[in-house]
């Protein structure tokens, strides 16, 4: 049952019941990004990909994320008490490789 959902979520945009707000999503979405973009541009997969093009796709894939997680989880995340998901990840990767042209 699990298999299902992940793949039927995969293929949804972000959910409409974001739960990060205020300050807590705009810090998640902004150092998300940050290494985000790091990881990718250094990344041999990506020669050959413009920033503003790996640029849109974090920007997905961390909206996608604050979409997905909620003011608590992220705070134990920050604090060092959670980690991020990967599975949630993957979702958002999924996502915005097909979507990330919207942001």
């Amino acid at each position: 049952m699990r298999v299902v959902f992940l793949l039927a979520a995969a293929c949804l945009p972000p959910a409409t019941f974001a739960a990060v707000t205020g300050s807590i999503r705009t810090n998640f979405i902004s150092g998300f990004e940050r290494s985000c973009f790091e990881t990718q541009r250094n990344s041999s997969v990506n020669n050959g990909v413009s920033s503003a093009t790996i640029k849109s796709y974090c920007k997905c894939s961390a909206t996608y994320l604050a979409d997905l997680l909620n003011n608590e989880l992220v705070r134990s995340i920050e604090a060092g008490e959670n980690r991020l998901n990967p599975n949630l990840v993957e979702l958002a990767s999924t996502y915005c490789r097909k979507n990330f042209e919207r942001f």
